[in-house]
């Protein structure tokens, strides 16, 4: 089962109707929260995820510590769940999407799906 905005089962940050049905029949679960950890308001939609959550287990995708950040890991902590903390500072990319999709310093981009 997933959940995402766009398809599936729906879940949205944004309305938190959307919370327990998206992790109804779940045991685990990907806590990506967007935009950021960084953001206003992170803290809360965590702490306030953590609870229908309950017992399972969450991995929660973190900062590069930011203190923002660093509180919802210490959220994550505190809760019912099995919780584990990733933490990253980039993703590879394509180049081909958002702001990435202008040529990079040097002119050169790599192949499409490169």
């Amino acid at each position: 089962m997933e959940g995402t905005r766009s398809g599936g089962v729906p879940f949205d940050w944004a309305d938190r109707s959307t919370w327990a049905p998206a992790l109804a029949g779940t045991r685990t679960a990907y806590v990506s929260h967007y935009p950021d950890l960084a953001v206003p308001g992170a803290a809360d939609d965590i702490a306030a995820f953590t609870e229908p959550a309950g017992s399972r287990r969450l991995m929660l995708l973190s900062g590069r510590g930011e203190e923002e950040a660093q509180q919802c890991e210490r959220i994550l902590a505190a809760s019912a769940a099995e919780w584990t903390v990733v933490r990253c500072s980039w993703f590879n990319q394509n180049l081909n999407e958002g702001y990435m999709l202008g040529a990079p310093p040097g002119g050169r981009r790599p192949p499409a799906g490169g």
